[in-house]
């Protein structure tokens, strides 16, 4: 084994378990109304009604060792959709989330990326909004949000050059 890959498998071995550790608001199951409503909270100005909320799930994705495109989300709706996108987990993989709706308003749980890459793209239309601070080791994510090691997760806004 290459001294670079033993000193990863090592870094692995011992971040994983910081990951499992209950913190401070963490032990407890968030409900999508309570993720809703942070993403809501966060966004300041939005067109939905708090108490009557209507939306769409995407289901999570986990991917170990992996890569490719984790979430495509292509559905264009003529009117503003509130979208909640579950809980993904990357551990030592290459993803990316491919939101793609122009009427889009998503929200997103929360993620964790272990020695992995994530690569959001957001129709320049779209929004997006975070239900919960993050926490980031030895790595680096733009926003800030969920818990990345070693890794990175980066926002790119896509078609803003189309005429809308």
């Amino acid at each position: 084994m290459h001294r670079r890959h033993l000193w990863v498998l090592i870094c692995f071995l011992l971040l994983i378990p910081t990951l499992l550790i209950p913190t401070p608001g963490w032990s407890e199951e968030v409900s999508d109304q309570d993720a809703l409503k942070a993403c809501l909270k966060n966004w300041g100005t939005h067109p939905f009604v708090e108490g009557n909320l209507s939306y769409r799930t995407i289901a999570p994705n986990v991917s170990v060792f992996g890569s490719g495109v984790s979430v495509q989300d292509d559905r264009e709706t003529r009117q503003p959709e509130l979208v909640l996108i579950k809980p993904s987990v990357s551990v030592f993989s290459k993803g990316t989330l491919k939101l793609l709706n122009p009427q889009g308003w998503y929200c997103l749980e929360s993620k964790v990326a272990v020695f992995s890459e994530v690569d959001i793209q957001i129709d320049c239309r779209a929004s997006l909004a975070f239900s919960s601070g993050g926490t980031t080791v030895l790595g680096s994510d733009e926003r800030s949000e969920g818990v990345t090691v070693s890794g990175t997760i980066k926002v790119t806004r896509i078609g803003c050059n189309k005429a809308n």
